[in-house]
């Protein structure tokens, strides 16, 4: 299957959506128990025929990474590599070089980490902002200790 006029301008539109949600910082998905996963949560979803595309920003405990993944509904069907690209690219995937004439993304850029999950490809980049640090003590305390470290010394240095 390949995207339709229409569909592009659909994916750019839903793709700017998602994105503008995605990237305030209120916003970025903290995966711990009982919060709820980007893919249950219609802000971060867009769906156009066979196609399920699910971006966020996920905070791990050393970076945050742009994350995408998309999918199909067709048992042991894989998305088309140029429209999971295309996509990345629209939701502020950085590096992309190869690009034909339509505005298609045709390869990833290097240091795109790309794989295939059991539901389609998945795509992680770093996100060049600075690490958010959580300010309740139930958050603090899941944070890898160097970085629980580093904000009990801000605190009592005055800083925020």
């Amino acid at each position: 299957m390949s995207l339709s006029l229409t569909t592009v301008g659909e994916l750019q539109v839903e793709a700017r959506r998602i994105r503008e949600h995605a990237e305030k910082p209120e916003n970025y998905y903290w995966p711990r128990p009982g919060v709820r996963a980007p893919g249950d949560d219609p802000r971060y979803v867009f769906r156009s025929g066979n196609y399920t595309f699910v971006f966020s920003l996920t905070v791990t405990s050393s970076a945050i990474l742009r994350h995408l993944v998309v999918s199909t509904s067709k048992a042991g069907m894989t998305p088309q590599p140029v429209i999971v690209w295309t996509a990345a690219d629209l939701l502020g995937f950085t590096g992309a070089t190869s690009k034909a004439p339509t505005g298609a993304v045709t390869a990833p850029a290097e240091d795109w980490l790309v794989h295939e999950s059991a539901t389609g490809l998945v795509v992680q980049q770093p996100y060049p902002a600075p690490m958010p640090l959580p300010t309740n003590r139930k958050a603090l305390r899941q944070l890898p200790r160097s970085e629980r470290s580093q904000k009990a010394a801000k605190r009592r240095a005055g800083g925020s």
